[in-house]
């Protein structure tokens, strides 16, 4: 049952992330603060990223022995 709660989940997530991907495929510039340096990314990737990061920055925040 278990496995199957996961895909019912884990599923949908991914369609909605495949459809959000493709349709936000423009290129746009990220400046990365007080650097020079800018970077060309896709929109969806940029977005990601920074979900991925806030999220990476939570756990480490909530929990720091799991470090």
């Amino acid at each position: 049952m278990t496995r199957f709660a996961f895909w019912i989940i884990i599923l949908p997530l991914a369609v909605l992330i495949a459809a959000f991907g493709i349709t936000n495929s423009q290129l746009v510039t990220v400046g990365l603060g007080p650097l020079t340096t800018a970077l060309e990314l896709p929109l969806y990737s940029a977005i990601l990223g920074a979900v991925f990061v806030g999220i990476f920055v939570g756990i480490n925040l909530t929990y720091p022995k799991n470090l």
